[in-house]
């Protein structure tokens, strides 16, 4: 089984986006994919890391930014 880097970098390539939960690139209109929106000073990019937003245990897309596990625990 591939581990999430290596899934990370064919979804790159096919420019889809994988949850960092469930490791999937499904994105539906009822279960949409959520982009981190934090911005990395050290990488000069936002993180952009995709979750579901099932997987996050959210009801509905947030308004405004919305920040993956990794980047609000900063």
């Amino acid at each position: 089984m591939p581990n999430f880097f290596e899934l990370e970098e064919a979804a790159e390539v096919m420019n889809e986006s994988i949850c960092i939960v469930c490791l999937s690139s499904d994105d539906s209109e009822d279960n949409p994919m959520l982009l981190c929106d934090k911005w990395s000073k050290s990488f000069e990019e936002e993180c952009n890391a995709g979750t579901h937003l099932k997987c996050a245990k959210l009801a509905s897309v947030p308004a405004g930014n919305w920040y993956c596990k990794g980047c609000s625990e900063m």
